[in-house]
């Protein structure tokens, strides 16, 4: 089949927005938009391009169904993926030895002070770039890092680029993953959603073992397609939506104050309120540098507060929560390590994992966003004699994982 329905996306809300097969980069660029069906609401995954058929002709991307589910549910059948491709990275030589290689020199950078920067343009986020420094801050490396989902399961990172222990536990600060197999697995297109760090996706399927050494790790984790002999990259950065906030580098004329502004919808606010001054306190940041508003709708004044919120966060804010919502206030993180820095990854993977929410985001106080306005933030900016607009930054930054499941499950 030639195209498919997603099944969430923040600017066109459940089963509102058509793919095009031909339209998919890559395979990574699939699971971005996953998961995905056809117009039955059938899941179905996105086969690549190929080489000639029988006939000479080239097969053309296209969407296939996954094989029948087991009837265990949704959750269930994802725990079971997770746990195959754990147990499947454990009885692969390749993998285990790109994975050593690539711990081994992290440790070494980290250890000796290094870097490792990226930045790349998502023209699905903004006309500007995303940028960062996975080992901004780094204090420590681990191999098969367990990580809590909301799919019943833990899921282990290949590799883990941790922070300081805040509260009980390292931040984490990135993550390293390596692909060898399963390249539409359905596991992981939604464990992507409930990151709160940036993930690096490295391509083995055509290394070949002998050639993984020192030199290879090093290409493995700084290539680009400028770089790339073959223009072309075998890595690969996830950074959900939310963390795109973070990231983005907005012209200061486009950005002349430092801070922005997230509205968050949820039934669990109370809990919500109570984890984020807990954070706010163990990293010791000013409770005017992190403003925490509860909003409720008391009035007519606030009812109407209420509603361009929720407006902004997305169709469906009523049913997370319609009687009021969490507003936080915060300096962006200039250097985007430190305190201010974890306890942006921190709010992430709370919304993103732990939490059901949607968000809505302001880049610059004091904007206004009203039914059938653009879903970004887009400003005009002066070139030469002319001046052009541009995509600054997203205004709906959910992927609303428990509500994707339950919409999968029905």
């Amino acid at each position: 089949m030639r195209e498919a329905l997603r099944v969430y996306s923040a600017e066109n809300g459940y089963f509102g927005e058509v793919v095009c097969a031909t339209e998919v980069k890559s395979h990574a660029h699939a699971r971005k938009l996953a998961p995905l069906v056809d117009h039955d609401h059938e899941l179905v995954y996105w086969v690549s391009w190929g080489a000639a058929k029988k006939n000479g002709k080239p097969r053309v991307a296209h969407f296939r169904h996954y094989p029948r589910a087991s009837g265990k549910g949704i959750k269930s059948e994802v725990s079971a993926q997770i746990t195959s491709r754990y147990s499947g990275s454990l009885e692969s030589s390749k993998h285990r030895k790109a994975k050593d290689a690539i711990y081994l020199l992290l440790v070494e950078w980290m250890s000796s002070g290094g870097h490792l920067p990226w930045a790349f343009i998502d023209p699905e986020i903004s006309d500007f770039t995303l940028s960062g420094d996975l080992l901004a801050g780094a204090e420590d490396i681990q191999k098969e890092y367990p990580l809590k989902t909301p799919f019943g399961t833990e899921y282990r990172l290949d590799i883990a680029i941790l922070g300081a222990v805040v509260g009980k536990s390292r931040v984490v600060l990135a993550g390293i993953e390596v692909e060898y197999t399963h390249k539409f697995e359905f596991s992981k297109a939604l464990f992507c959603k409930t990151l709160g760090f940036p993930l690096v996706s490295i391509n083995v399927e055509k290394v070949d073992e002998a050639a993984v050494d020192e030199e290879w790790a090093r290409n493995a984790l700084t290539e680009t397609t400028r770089t790339s002999s073959d223009g072309l990259r075998r890595n690969y950065i996830y950074v959900h939506r939310f963390l795109s906030t973070v990231y983005l580098d907005i012209p200061r004329e486009l950005a002349a104050e430092s801070r922005h502004q997230y509205v968050i919808f949820t039934r669990s606010r109370e809990r919500l309120l109570t984890w984020l001054i807990k954070l706010r306190d163990a990293l010791e940041l000013d409770g005017r540098k992190v403003l925490i508003s509860p909003i409720s709708d008391k009035n007519e004044q606030l009812h109407r507060q209420v509603e361009n919120a929720g407006n902004l966060a997305g169709e469906s804010w009523r049913d997370h929560d319609e009687i009021g919502y969490l507003q936080i206030t915060l300096d962006r993180p200039p250097t985007k390590a430190g305190a201010m820095y974890y306890f942006h990854l921190t709010l992430a993977r709370l919304c993103n994992s732990e939490l059901d929410c949607l968000v809505g985001y302001k880049y610059e106080l004091g904007h206004a966003h009203y039914p059938g306005d653009s879903l970004f933030w887009e400003r005009l900016r002066a070139k030469g004699d002319r001046a052009t607009r541009c995509k600054v930054a997203p205004k709906r930054l959910s992927e609303p994982i428990i509500q994707i499941l339950a919409q999968i499950e029905k």
